[in-house]
């Protein structure tokens, strides 16, 4: 009579030194119950593996507003003339790659505060950074996110998304109105 119980097995599976990179591999890993004679098979899984080169990305945002701020005056076909608050903020996007992985495409996703996005396709550098930005004038919370594709021989990552604030403008208080009498 076979015995009953419960078991569990701990499997680390190292690929062959030899094995090429960009091939997949199958694996099965199976289980028996011994029995007085034989060996009955308990089960089993088979496990489709992809040798790639591991890849892993960073990356940090943060919004750019001083300096900017400046004060306009749009003249009217009217009697008046407005003066309008313009505010450019820049959102920042930078990081790297681990392993450094130079001239790789990274695709930087902008989401503004309406949920509109954003695609930047940038290419990084000799050390596997990149750098990006986009100008906005949307005041609310953004949010990045960098992503490394996938390919062949290297596994893809992505950042978790980030949050930044783009504030509004300082309110000028109220609108300057210049009348003018014929």
């Amino acid at each position: 009579m076979p015995s009953k119980g419960v078991g569990s097995a701990q499997v680390s599976i190292q690929p062959n030194p030899e094995a090429p990179l960009c091939s997949h591999e199958q694996v099965t890993i199976s289980a028996f119950v011994p029995q007085v004679d034989a060996l009955t098979r308990l089960g089993a899984i088979t496990l489709q593996i992809g040798l790639m080169n591991s890849g892993s990305i960073e990356q940090k945002s943060w919004v750019d507003c001083e300096g900017k701020d400046t004060l306009k005056s749009k003249e009217m076909k009217t009697t008046h003339t407005t003066h309008v608050q313009i505010r450019d903020c820049v959102i920042y996007s930078q990081g790297c790659t681990e392993p450094k992985l130079p001239n790789t495409e990274i695709a930087v996703v902008y989401t503004a505060p309406d949920g509109t996005k954003a695609v930047h396709y940038v290419t990084t550098d000799e050390n596997g950074c990149y750098n990006d930005m986009i100008s906005s004038g949307t005041a609310g919370t953004w949010q990045t996110q960098a992503f490394l594709p996938e390919s062949d021989c290297k596994a893809g990552d992505q950042t978790e998304p980030q949050s930044v604030v783009v504030k509004p403008p300082p309110s000028l208080g109220m609108e300057v109105l210049h009348l003018f009498r014929a």
